[in-house]
Formats: structure tokens, sequence, C-alpha cells
């Protein structure tokens, strides 16, 4: 398993043993020769895997490990204390402080190589069931808690570098009903059918989640015009899948759009987002899919595809 690999030691010799050993074994190395080097370069790059020095200049390996273990993008990366200090002191303060693993000094490459395949091995499956997890197991789109997750990071990159942030929404009525009266396997069909067929139509960069009921979202950042192209396209994709699924199947697909406007806080988009009818500044009306809407902040549509 390939995996970009963080190497912090103050000592050039060691630095330059490990990163050669691992190099060696395929992996993509990064350097640092201090902890608060470390750091900065763990932030950024965001390593499959950290090998920390304790005894480092400007900031000692503990206090950068205690930093990475308190950032998001580093608290859940493996990382190995390597250092020279083996009191059982010093080992309880490590593996403490968020360490997966402490290694003394001096070392044999071999051990070194071993311990780091382990943690690698462990991270992928902790990857693996992290996403299951986040998987409605039938349609195999995110679910709830992978859309908070997915909104909070679409949120933050809107904030820090005014990206544009929308919603297309989707409401399938009636469906429920109907697969009351079905076979399991032939309502998990017509779901696993919806969810491959909205994950085909994603663009880059898109990302589906169902909520649950029968709803789906899909975080987009298109806005206006092309916003409603995108709500036309994704309803009528969910159209299809139900009109080929079963004969004499009724319901009724409903589907709304939005897009951040100014100032408009977080919780205030989400809600309105999810509703059924999203608040519009400076817009009265509701329109058909077929009517193109352009207020300059937020689109809004609904119909009854048959």
């Amino acid at each position: 398993m390939r995996a970009n690999i963080l190497v912090a030691d103050d000592e050039d010799d060691v630095r330059k043993l490990v990163s050669t050993a691992l190099a060696l074994e395929g992996h993509d190395i990064f350097e640092a020769s201090d902890g608060r080097a470390a750091v900065d370069l763990a932030f950024e790059i965001q390593p499959d895997l950290i090998i920390l020095d304790v005894m480092m200049p400007r900031m000692d390996g503990f206090e950068a490990l205690s930093l990475l273990r308190h950032h998001k993008k580093t608290r859940k990366t493996p990382i190995i204390l390597l250092t020279a200090r083996t009191s059982e002191f010093d080992r309880v303060e490590g593996l403490s402080l968020g360490a997966d693993d402490y290694l003394p000094k001096p070392f044999s490459i071999e051990e070194l190589r071993l311990r780091v395949d382990k943690r690698l091995q462990e991270a992928t499956e902790r990857r693996r069931l992290a996403q299951i997890a986040a998987q409605d197991p039938v349609t195999e789109l995110g679910n709830r808690r992978s859309f908070g997750d997915a909104y909070d990071r679409w949120w933050e990159r809107h904030l820090r570098c005014q990206s544009p942030l929308s919603t297309v929404s989707l409401y399938i009525e009636g469906l429920e009903i109907y697969l009351s009266s079905q076979p399991v396997f032939t309502a998990d069909a017509i779901l696993r059918r919806l969810g491959t067929s909205l994950r085909a139509e994603l663009e880059d960069s898109e990302e589906a989640f169902d909520l649950g009921a029968f709803r789906f979202v899909v975080l987009t950042s298109h806005v206006q015009r092309a916003l409603v192209a995108r709500e036309l396209r994704l309803a009528y994709a969910v159209e299809r899948v139900l009109h080929a699924s079963a004969a004499g199947l009724t319901a009724t697909v409903r589907s709304t759009s939005a897009s951040v406007s100014l100032r408009e806080s977080q919780e205030g988009f989400l809600k309105r987002a999810l509703s059924r009818a999203p608040d519009s500044p400076g817009y009265t009306g509701k329109a058909s899919l077929s009517t193109v809407i352009n207020t300059g902040q937020t689109d809004t549509s609904s119909t009854n595809l048959w």
C-alpha cells in the first residue's frame, strides 16, 4: 500500500535513514527537521502516517503531537513516536497524548517497516468501516451523517473562498405506499437503481445523499440558470428509474433548489434548502420545472412529473 508519510526528526542521519527505507517500500516521503515545521507540513499535506521524534527544536514531539491530535485535519492520522527517551513515564506520556505507537532508539529498520505497515493497514480498515457507516446500505449514497459532514465542509469552503453553494432536493411522494405492498427485494432493487442513477448524473465535485423517507439532496456549485438545469436533469433521472421499475407505479417527484444568499447563516440556509418550498428573497411565486428562474440569489421549483 503506497502512502504519504511525514518523517520529523532533527537528526539528519536518522531522518534520512528512515526516509530512504520507507521510500524503498514505495511510499512518498515528506521531511521536517523540527516540531513546528512538522505540524505546519502535516496540516498542509495531511499525510497518511506521521513518524515523530520527541526531542526536537522549536517544538518538541509531545507538543507537536498534542497540536496534531486537536486539529480536525490530523486528529485521526496514525502517529508513531520515535525517540531515545525510553522511560515508562515518556511512553505513557506519548500514548496518553494520542500516539498510536512508540518506537525507542536505536531501532531496526525491519521493525520500523512492520510497525508502519500495521498502522497503515489499521487506518485503511478504519476508513473502510467509516465509509460503510456513512453510506445508506441500499442506495449506496451518503446518509444523514455524511451529509452533515459534507455540508460543513462545503460551507467552510464557501466562507474561505467565496465559492458558490447550492442544493437540489428531490422528494418522491407515493413511493412508500407502493413499496409497502412489494417484497423486500423489489423495494431494494428500485432504491438501488435510484442511487445508481443519481450517482451517474453527478458532475465533478457534486455529492449526493439519501436522507431517508425517499428524500435525496445533492450539493452543487451551480447557481441561477445552471442550477435550474441541474434540478431538471436530476429530477428526470429519478423519473426515468421509477417509470422503468414497475407497471402501474404511481408516484410524484417534487424538487426544489436553493443557493446561499448574501449574509445568510449556515443554519438558516440549511433549514431553507431542505424545506419543500425554500424561501426566496425577492421571489414570491412558484414555478414549474420548465420555467427558468433568475432571482440572482435563490432558485426554487416544484412540479408533478407524472
